[in-house]
């Protein structure tokens, strides 16, 4: 029992460690299969900028390492729910302003139903920022 218990706890941990080091640049390739749009009435210039300046206190911060025209990717670090998970968002121009398209993928692994909670917050996010 003790055996299964320590097993169990270090393969956490390591599991731990490698989403924490993980980087959109490598995880992100392509857009992600589940993506939820909004649209903007500010240029994609002001969006991008707008997104790029992430409020103290907030669970989010920016993947530098994600170089992508029109695009950036935000995400949310590990934490003792989940593993973590990046948010690519791709903003292109549309009638009046801007069609900003937001995906999910999972730092290391994720199933569904984290999937849809942790995409919601991120739909939240990017429309405060936008406000």
């Amino acid at each position: 029992m003790i055996v299964g218990l320590t097993v169990g706890i270090v393969v956490a941990m390591v599991m731990f460690i490698i989403s924490s080091n993980a980087k959109a640049s490598t995880k992100v390739l392509g857009r992600p299969a589940h993506i939820e749009a909004i649209e903007s009435r500010y240029a994609p210039e002001e969006v991008l900028a707008k997104l790029s300046v992430i409020p103290q206190g907030s669970s989010f911060r920016v993947d530098e390492t994600y170089r992508q025209p029109n695009a950036i990717c935000l995400t949310w670090t590990p934490d003792l729910m989940t593993y973590g998970w990046f948010f690519p968002i791709f903003v292109s121009p549309s009638e009046g302003g801007s069609r900003i398209e937001i995906g999910i993928v999972p730092r290391l692994v994720g199933g569904a139903r984290p999937a849809k909670k942790y995409m919601a917050k991120a739909v939240e996010h990017v429309q405060q920022m936008l406000q």
